[in-house]
């Protein structure tokens, strides 16, 4: 089980609604940049293990690090610089609308899977996914997923 990170998609309109948080894990100047990177850390980790890989980072990215978790999840982050697209946790992200934008943003289970909600923090409902899910039921399959769209729709709203 680990946490779930929002997509590239809702990472740039989070950061261009003024999201600047500082995270472990961010996303390159683009998708491919950053899976590029993730991919090369991958190689040299196999081939040098974690010690000389970090220390060809270190040489190579100054301004990246990377590293590997307990759980073998690979990680990357900025050093710094302010450039570089941060992607939080679902649950960093939510916690972000509600202390910045009294926004709560929520999946909620029904019989056919997962719809989202967006609401004041007051409990004023601003919109919510009205059966547009791609399941049968209008719904998504996953918690996960009914939720990286609440967030990007709330991002929007902003």
């Amino acid at each position: 089980m680990e946490e779930q990170l929002i997509s590239f998609e809702t990472a740039k309109l989070a950061k261009e609604k003024g999201f600047n948080i500082n995270t472990l894990y961010y996303y390159g100047d683009s998708k491919e940049e950053y899976d590029r990177d993730i991919r090369v850390y991958k190689e040299k980790l196999d081939k040098n293990g974690e010690e000389e890989c970090r220390k060809y980072f270190n040489k190579n990215y100054p301004l990246w690090c990377a590293g590997t978790l307990n759980d073998g999840t690979i990680y990357g982050y900025d050093r710094g610089t302010s450039e570089r697209l941060m992607f939080p946790t679902q649950s960093l992200l939510q916690k972000w609308f509600r202390e910045k934008h009294n926004l709560y943003v929520e999946a909620s289970p029904n019989a056919s899977g997962y719809y989202w909600i967006i609401e004041t923090t007051n409990g004023t409902s601003i919109a919510n996914s009205e059966f547009s899910g791609p399941n049968e039921g209008g719904v998504w399959d996953k918690y996960e997923d009914s939720l990286e769209v609440a967030l990007f729709e709330a991002i929007k709203l902003i």
